[in-house]
């Protein structure tokens, strides 16, 4: 069957019989990764009493109903269904009020910090105003020399 290149939802052909099936299997696996977040990412079995939606990520050496999905992603739709994380995929880890982000290998703890003025710096007021007034210089000069219309 064809599947999405990076999600591998299945995808429907024509005249095909259960296509509802295919069709919410993937509405359920979009929802789940679109703003991800999981409950937990310490465990390597299902924890139980699981509620539809609820998503997890699997500790490595998974065990019972997880076994072999090592590093996946979990989520919880009346049974399991695994979705393989893609480079760059960042979700919020509910239990630990953390970011993480999938490195293609690896999912990587991004460290918290309560004031980002401390860490993000960009350029001055007066920085900007000055790359500001060479913009509108080079875009005149473009207009008199008939490159861009007046």
């Amino acid at each position: 069957m064809a599947v999405t290149q990076r999600h591998d939802i299945t995808l429907m052909v024509e005249g095909q019989t259960g296509g509802e099936d295919l069709f919410n299997e993937g509405i359920n696996k979009l929802d789940a990764v679109a703003l991800l977040k999981f409950k937990d990412r310490d465990l390597t079995a299902p924890p139980g009493g699981e509620t539809d939606g609820d998503v997890y990520l699997i500790k490595a050496t998974a065990t019972g109903a997880w076994v072999g999905q090592d590093n996946d992603i979990a989520i919880w739709n009346s049974g399991w269904v695994f979705v393989t994380p893609s480079e760059g995929m960042r979700a919020w880890i509910d239990d630990e009020n953390l970011i993480v982000w999938y490195d293609g290998t690896n999912w990587i703890s991004i460290a918290a910090t309560t004031d980002l003025s401390q860490t993000i710096t960009g350029p001055s007021v007066a920085e900007v105003q000055a790359i500001s007034d060479k913009v509108d210089e080079l875009l005149g000069a473009m207009r008199t020399a008939g490159l861009l219309a007046p």
